[in-house]
């Protein structure tokens, strides 16, 4: 069985992600009378946890974070895409790479425009003149963003005080991540905005003013120029500068973060209008409550319960905790005021936890606030049912998270590691596409759709852009352009009967874009009017070991 299809695994993950709640919900109780039944049980735990906890964190934490770590660097140096949009962002930054246009005109013809900020994409093309054009060099925006995000965080909330406390909540950061498969250090902006928030709240504790205002404009700016969204995942962030910086200097922030947000703006193929425009895509999404679902699923899990659990623990330091909580009213407010809103904007098709992961820097910074001392087990003295609660509320957490994150992490390992072979599936279908390209040297060569059970084959279409072939349709984009009720059919009906392309390349034995959208399974992506331009301006002349190749009618006498 090869290891690039894990069925077995990605079905117990569903399985436990989707009843996860349930889990929780009937262990808790269970544990908690458990543990009020067997007395001996529970006195065995309130003696032996504060010698064994001390004793297992500090490895436990750090086996974590190098297992996170290895995770990310076997996706790195290996050429798999988990996701069809990762290959869509990559051909974009090297589009723009190519002095083509970022954000191409609603009328143009060319579909590939996407609603996020042209930050990525000027990263992407330094990467790309860095390390060369690859699959691999796409991803290393992803791949430092995460691992710097990490590093950041912990800089942001470290002190002399809680050097190892801080460990531990860095450590419960890749937990959360995972469960949120690979989009921790995918090629996205979420790596980045998450890397930038770190930096932000490493920048509000500085002391010289010049570096924190350089450092704040800096991730305030450059977020923003990310994915919209950053505005809500960074507001908490502001108010905390209001609180703790004076009215000139956010005065200052704010002209500097303008200005950075600009500057983009400027560069010749990147339109700001054309950008604008794009909003549309967003605005006309339809909101599903299966999707809010799964973000209220994520925060309840790694925002509110861990929120709890340190209340319930901290509550015998009442005065402590009420001047926490009047020195950081306004920015909590504003807190879960951004999460509540971001959970209504990520309830659509592509969002979910997703939209979610990037609140994660802020709740660990305000839970650092909240243990602003190193733990002492020893000296722990809170009632025995206050402790029950906390244990139970801990294990049933425990009980909830384990599977899922143990499943996701074996998966992602093994398929990792599997495709770091000179054999392996995407390498093939990498080959299979540089043979192709040889064997028709003159004529442009594009990506088609053929049916859902061969669509991955199409994730490694970077590979035919790096060899010079152009791109026009970007089917993943194309996708939620249909959504918005975006599509000009026409445009996709000229490309066709124009013969704009040589050569289209459709997934072997599949009937040529016939595949349904994903939002909406049940609608067509091509009406049968759109697959009759194609077929009848395009003929299939041969087979290669992944792709049927269609050639236009033009180029051949019939």
């Amino acid at each position: 069985m090869d290891l690039y299809y894990f069925d077995f695994f990605l079905n117990l993950f569903n399985i436990f992600s989707k009843y996860q709640i349930v889990f929780f919900v009937v262990s808790t109780p269970i544990i908690y009378f458990s543990l009020v039944t067997l007395h001996h049980l529970r006195n065995v735990l309130s003696t032996s946890l504060p010698t064994l906890i001390p004793k297992c964190l500090l490895p436990l934490s750090m086996g974590i974070l190098l297992l996170y770590i290895l995770i990310v660097l076997l996706y790195a140096f290996s050429p798999l895409y988990l996701d069809h949009a990762e290959s869509s962002l990559s051909i974009i930054g090297f589009l723009l790479k190519g002095n083509f246009e970022l954000y191409p005109s609603l009328v143009s013809g060319n579909i590939y425009g996407v609603s996020y900020g042209p930050n990525l994409f000027l990263l992407q093309k330094w990467f790309y003149l860095i390390f060369g054009d690859s699959i691999e060099a796409s991803k290393l925006v992803g791949v430092l963003g995460s691992i710097s995000s990490l590093t950041i965080l912990y800089l942001a909330i470290r002190n002399r005080n809680n050097a190892k406390t801080s460990l531990y909540l860095i450590a419960f950061v890749p937990i959360a991540f995972l469960q949120c498969s690979s989009w921790s250090f995918w090629n996205r902006s979420e790596p980045l905005i998450m890397f930038f928030m770190g930096l932000a709240l490493f920048g509000i504790r500085q002391k010289n003013s010049y570096f924190s205002l350089f450092l704040l404009s800096i991730s305030f700016g450059f977020a923003a120029n990310l994915k919209v969204t950053s505005a809500f995942y960074m507001l908490p962030i502001f108010i905390l500068s209001l609180k703790n910086k004076s009215i000139r200097f956010n005065v200052a922030t704010i002209f500097i973060t303008i200005l950075i947000v600009i500057l983009p703006f400027l560069h010749k193929n990147i339109s700001f209008f054309n950008y604008l425009d794009l909003f549309k895509l967003a605005s006309n999404e339809k909101m599903h409550f299966k999707y809010f679902y799964v973000c209220l699923r994520f925060s309840f899990f790694y925002y509110f319960v861990p929120t709890l659990l340190i209340l319930l623990y901290l509550s015998k330091h009442k005065e402590n905790l009420k001047h926490i909580c009047l020195e950081y009213c306004l920015p909590l407010i504003a807190l879960f005021v951004c999460l509540v809103v971001v959970m209504i904007m990520g309830a659509v098709e592509g969002g979910g936890k997703l939209y979610m992961l990037p609140f994660m820097p802020l709740f660990v910074y305000f839970w650092s606030k909240l243990i602003n001392v190193e733990f002492d087990f020893k000296n722990v003295k809170i009632s025995n049912a206050k402790l029950l609660i906390i244990m139970s509320l801990l294990l049933g957490l425990t009980f909830s998270i384990t599977p899922p994150y143990a499943l996701k992490t074996g998966y992602m390992l093994l398929r990792f590691s599997k495709n770091l072979k000179k054999d392996a599936v995407p390498r093939q279908i990498i080959n299979d596409l540089r043979n192709i390209d040889n064997q028709y040297p003159d004529l442009t060569i594009h990506m088609g759709l053929g049916e859902y059970k061969d669509y991955k084959y199409t994730y490694y279409r970077p590979a035919l852009v790096y060899m010079g072939n152009p791109y026009y349709i970007d089917f993943p984009i194309y996708m939620a352009y249909q959504n918005a009720n975006m599509v000009d059919r026409k445009q996709i009906a000229q490309t066709f009967e124009a013969c704009k392309i040589d050569i289209w390349l459709i997934p072997k034995g599949n009937i040529p874009f016939a595949m349904g959208n994903f939002a909406v399974k049940h609608i067509p992506l091509f009406d049968q009017e759109l697959r009759n331009s194609f077929l009848n301006n395009y003929v299939q002349i041969n087979t290669s070991k992944f792709f049927d190749i269609y050639k236009c009618k033009i180029h051949k006498e019939f």
